[in-house]
């Protein structure tokens, strides 16, 4: 296990897509319902960005503050090919997919789970940690939190909730509008660093070998249960 374990005080060796992923969490400045229309609270999203490209490679929405489960589930998420109906009213595909080469947690307690640690071991990936002191460049991150709070609180977003959806913005509802953000918005925006590449077409044109790293899908559910 110690193998798999690396120190890393910065993101220089992110040269190539899925390379590293970097997790991280927040709680979103908005509340849901139950079904009954009664308050549960903020919720919590757990991400997953692929530090080359800064795509959103997928992601984990709960009531429940992050947990050991949230980056297991968000590692399903942006592993696996993503496919949604025609309910979900997108013009863009979620293309990115893939096994990354290793992650950056920004929760140090829950990186030092050992449960986890086996977990991605199976799956090859190795867990970086930054040098004692330096922390983790999340920067990004944070702007993206930012943004998405801003977009969940524009009177445009607010009158198609309350339109479409009885004012009940529950956690399945909230899923639907966060699949359309990060597919047709946030992926889609220029690269910081690559002004002719969305974040999409850099992870695409950044790939290292031919097609991502896979597993099959079902070994996968079993592995990150």
């Amino acid at each position: 296990m110690v193998s798999q374990l690396q120190q890393r005080n910065d993101y220089s060796f992110a040269d190539y897509s899925n390379s590293c992923w970097l997790i991280d969490f927040a709680s979103l400045d908005i509340s849901i319902v139950d079904t009954n229309g009664s308050v549960i609270g903020r919720p919590y999203l757990t991400t997953a960005i692929d530090i080359y490209s800064q795509c959103c490679m997928g992601f984990f929405l709960s009531s429940k503050s992050p947990n050991y489960q949230a980056i297991t589930q968000a590692l399903r998420h942006a592993i696996l090919l993503k496919r949604y109906d025609s309910e979900y009213n997108l013009r863009h595909e979620w293309r990115t997919y893939g096994i990354p080469v290793g992650l950056q947690i920004n929760n140090s307690k829950l990186a030092n789970s050992y449960l986890l640690q086996d977990k991605l071991a199976q799956l090859g990936i190795r867990i970086y940690y930054p040098k004692t002191g330096s922390g983790l460049n999340n920067s990004f991150t944070e702007k993206l939190f930012s943004e998405l709070n801003r977009y969940l609180s524009s009177d445009f977003l607010s009158n198609q909730i309350s339109t479409d959806n009885n004012s009940f913005l529950t956690l399945e509802v909230l899923e639907k509008i966060l699949v359309l953000y990060f597919v047709d918005n946030f992926n889609q925006q220029i690269h910081n660093d690559s002004s002719h590449q969305t974040r999409q077409e850099r992870w695409q044109a950044g790939l290292n070998s031919a097609a991502p790293k896979m597993i099959e899908e079902n070994l996968l559910l079993t592995l990150l249960s």
